[in-house]
């Protein structure tokens, strides 16, 4: 077993080697020769040490370091490294919100130059002009994009943003009408990792389902993709597609995500080479409509706390709600061919619930008499997710309240 040494802990092996070596005892005195040159050399082996472990920890997609590292004047993320090599790519990049905002005009026929730098209460960002607008119109729509990338720079519709440098054409207050772009954050280490490690455990073959799924995920905000045979036809596939919770919190898509996921298993979005086989149909209307593609189809799971003695209720509440979510949402159909036969995790079971709750119940001293787990208002003991189904957490009961 390889454990990280502490600099007293080799100061000490290579005493006692040399003791051993000479046979004798060697004086433990703070100046003899023996004791400085044991401490100067545990001192350079501590380092090795770490960079062998570090090292090491490359070597596996679960360890890599996501973080940038400078090695003999490279420049590297490791993670990425292997990813680049199994052909994901960089981590996805946050995008910047752009919009339309109308302004009022105070000087017709005057001109708004591009860059024109506006601020937001809202957010606290800035955002500026694309570019130089007549104003011909005592109201007028200009095209604005924030500074900054990611979500913190999302605007909603009738959103008040005002200008950073007060102009005398326009009005200092101009309002949202429009969005173009909704801003979207970097991809999250987490995220990134679990697609690196998707990619090496199911490679491509050529048309099989792994590949539909693989295809799917250059889709900016596919979580996951279910794919199936029909059953109907002899070459049909059946895709559910499982949208990012950090994009859409429901994981349901929207159809326009849909349409992507049925362009990328069609064709390569880079160089447009063809992916999927020839005879194979997603789209058997040929027009582009996907109807073989859906959305998944989430299953609500309530759960009651009965007989809950209130002890430090808030703090039950909030560990519950979170737990079960995760339970809930690790949830997936299981799939032959496609789905890790070991990793089974199709099977929802009201006994899981129990034990996670008595857990933390027991953590924050209370304690309660039974746990019932509701599926569209009838209790269940145990659920198998179907076709193109996902488990979702609904709502947490305690003593007969919602919390």
């Amino acid at each position: 077993m390889f454990e990280n040494k502490s600099v007293s802990e080799i100061y000490n092996i290579i005493i006692t080697g040399l003791q051993n070596e000479l046979n004798t005892n060697l004086k433990q005195l703070q100046k003899s020769f023996a004791n400085i040159l044991a401490k100067v050399f545990a001192n350079v082996y501590i380092t090795l040490y770490k960079l062998q472990a570090w090292t090491f920890l490359q070597l596996f997609v679960d360890t890599a370091s996501f973080d940038e590292v400078e090695i003999l004047g490279r420049r590297l993320r490791p993670l990425v490294m292997w990813g680049e090599l199994v052909g994901i790519g960089d981590p996805k990049p946050a995008s910047i919100w752009q919009g339309k905002a109308k302004v009022t005009v105070t000087q017709l026929n005057t001109y708004l130059p591009a860059a024109t730098q506006f601020k937001s209460n809202v957010t606290g960002k800035v955002y500026y002009t694309l570019t130089a607008v007549l104003l011909d119109d005592e109201e007028k729509e200009v095209l604005v994009r924030c500074a900054e990338a990611g979500t913190s720079g999302n605007l909603d519709i009738d959103d008040e943003i005002q200008l950073a440098n007060s102009l005398a054409m326009i009005e200092n207050k101009a309002y949202i009408t429009e969005i173009d772009i909704e801003a979207k954050d970097a991809e999250s280490e987490s995220a990134y990792r679990q697609r690196v490690k998707e990619r090496w455990r199911i490679q491509p073959q050529g048309g099989a389902l792994a590949d539909y799924r693989k295809w799917a995920q250059d889709v900016e905000g596919v979580y996951n993709t279910y794919v199936y045979e029909d059953e109907n036809t002899q070459t049909g596939v059946l895709l559910y597609v499982c949208a990012d919770p950090s994009y859409i919190p429901d994981r349901i898509p929207t159809h326009d995500m849909l349409i992507a996921v049925g362009d990328a298993c069609t064709w390569d979005p880079v160089t447009g080479v063809a992916r999927k086989p020839i005879g194979a149909v997603i789209d058997p209307d040929y027009d582009r409509s996907y109807a073989n593609i859906f959305a998944v189809e989430p299953q609500t799971f309530d759960v009651y706390v009965t007989g809950y003695d209130l002890t430090n209720l808030e703090s039950f509440r909030d560990l519950a709600k979170d737990s079960l979510k995760m339970y809930f949402e690790a949830k997936e159909p299981y799939i032959r061919g496609l789905s890790i036969d070991y990793e089974k995790n199709d099977f929802i079971n009201a006994y899981d619930c129990v034990a996670t709750l008595s857990d933390i119940a027991n953590s924050v001293g209370g304690f309660f008499t039974g746990v019932e787990v509701h599926k569209d208002g009838a209790e269940i003991t145990t659920y198998t997710l179907g076709r193109g189904e996902i488990a979702s957490f609904g709502k947490l009961f305690v003593n007969g309240v919602e919390m």
